[in-house]
């Protein structure tokens, strides 16, 4: 079984996610505050955020630190994510 981060990010007043990292490098949007607008301009690849989302290379960059990111980024842990991300959304372990 894989191990998964989870990350808070926020680069700007309104722009704030959770996303997790696994250890394969799959990085999913648990909760994202520009999500709505994401869906209904049809900038979503299957449903997903993609890889040019902000919040997404963001979170890259604080993980893997191969750059310091701009935005504010850190790690949480899992029992925390219920004071962030609803019941619903969160990943489904196998």
């Amino acid at each position: 079984m894989s191990k998964i981060r989870y990350f808070i990010v926020s680069c700007s007043p309104t722009l704030q996610a959770v996303v997790s990292l696994s250890e394969e490098g799959e990085i999913r949007t648990l909760e994202c505050t520009n999500y709505e607008v994401c869906y209904y301009s049809n900038i979503l690849v299957n449903g997903r955020c993609p890889q040019y989302c902000e919040v997404i290379v963001e979170a890259k960059k604080f993980a893997f630190g191969r750059r310091k990111p701009k935005a504010n980024v850190r790690e949480i842990e899992e029992h925390q994510l219920g004071r962030f991300v609803a019941l619903e959304r969160l990943p489904i372990k196998h």
